[in-house]
């Protein structure tokens, strides 16, 4: 991987009376990119943003981007009976989209992490979760993904009609901490999906346990069984630091379990600050023959940090 761009968008002025910033996940469709919003109904309605990538003329030989939000894609219908859903994940389907909510399980009461499939502002299909991810609680919580850590990345591989989703974190009933995640697989056909397996990825050793806090941010697919998964964790600093990282995972078939094969570091110690940030979605882009892995970071609606779109020149060797 090698950097050839970063692009701050401005989040100050609103879009379409809502509020821009919280990007987590990104699809890529020619040059068309979507993010979905994460502000918990803080600023809006549940929505993806449309940004249109192009290269201006005279700067077409240097290879230097553009983007520029397009549309505001509402998700759901007002509904007062609609529960907030923190949205951390998108993937498109069947005309519509998969997204995933974290939940609250602080909220009175309790929302839960859900996996649904959205078309035309309704949820027409809810992907149930194996048990040992659902939350369950005797007082205190004893089963599940941990509050504000459930699935963080979704991709749906259209060849295939395999669907994969990775943990934010492991499960408290394993006392798994911020260092194991998981990666669920389900099977589509017509339009339901099944569960096939589950995978667990132990990073301990592998990612420093010093660290405030780690947690996995997204995945995408690079071939039928490589993928890309993206790491970040929070240092103790004077300042907001984030080490991100992208970590080559690899099978040799389906039956087979996932192995860490390499990494790449985002932000070493001597990257720009631009690259200090909460990288919360990562895609493919094919462009003019060229492979570029696309990197977008959550500002969580805080002037101190920024939406920024990193383009690296990317290779699988």
């Amino acid at each position: 991987m090698k950097l050839v761009q970063s692009i701050t968008i401005d989040t100050k002025n609103k879009f379409q009376s809502t509020k821009l910033g919280g990007f987590s996940g990104l699809v890529i469709k020619g040059k068309d990119f979507y993010v979905v919003s994460d502000d918990r109904g803080r600023f809006g309605e549940s929505r993806i943003y449309r940004l249109e990538l192009s290269v201006p003329m005279e700067k077409s030989s240097a290879g230097i981007f553009k983007l520029d939000v397009k549309e505001k894609i509402s998700l759901l219908k007002k509904n007062k009976k609609l529960p907030v859903f923190d949205l951390e994940a998108l993937a498109p389907f069947d005309g519509g989209w998969i997204l995933s909510s974290e939940g609250d399980l602080n909220a009175k009461p309790k929302i839960w992490p859900e996996i649904f499939f959205v078309k035309n502002k309704e949820i027409k299909q809810k992907i149930d979760l194996p048990e040992d991810f659902i939350p369950k609680f005797n007082g205190q919580q004893v089963r599940g993904l941990y509050n504000n850590k459930a699935f963080e990345g979704l991709y749906f591989d259209e060849r295939s009609r395999r669907l994969l989703m990775v943990s934010e974190s492991g499960l408290v009933q394993k006392k798994d901490g911020d260092l194991v995640f998981y990666i669920l697989e389900y099977t589509e056909k017509n339009g339901e999906f099944s569960y096939d397996k589950m995978s667990q990825l132990d990073f301990n050793g592998k990612i420093e346990g010093s660290f405030l806090y780690n947690g996995a941010s997204e995945l995408t697919q690079v071939s039928e069984n490589t993928l890309l998964l993206l790491t970040r964790s929070v240092q103790a600093s004077l300042s907001l630091q984030y080490t991100n990282i992208v970590w080559l995972i690899k099978r040799r078939s389906v039956k087979d379990s996932w192995e860490i094969k390499d990494k790449y570091i985002i932000n070493p110690e001597n990257a720009n600050e631009e690259l200090n940030q909460n990288y919360e979605g990562m895609s493919l882009l094919e462009w003019n023959g060229r492979r570029y892995l696309v990197l977008v970071s959550d500002d969580n609606f805080n002037s101190f940090e920024k939406t920024v779109f990193s383009f690296f020149d990317f290779e699988v060797k």
